[in-house]
């Protein structure tokens, strides 16, 4: 058989520290992640994909800058 030997070891106590600041940031990160893509995650998740005042707003100044850039070029 093996003889076993005894391991001794020796963690840092700031090693610890290091392990919850890594666990603290990945939390933050994805929160700031899902903060940020709230709006779309929410959309994705409900079954009513009608668009909102905002989005049909927003979406009729874009056509009309398309259309009024087309106009430029064309003239």
């Amino acid at each position: 058989m093996h003889n076993l030997v005894g391991v001794y070891a020796y963690v840092d106590p700031a090693t610890l520290t290091y392990v919850i600041q890594i666990v603290a940031g990945v939390f933050i990160a994805g929160g700031v992640a899902v903060g940020v893509y709230w709006r779309k995650i929410k959309k994705f998740f409900t079954k009513d994909k009608t668009v909102t005042k905002h989005e049909a707003a927003s979406e009729a100044d874009r056509n009309a800058a398309a259309v009024a850039a087309e106009e430029d070029i064309e003239a």
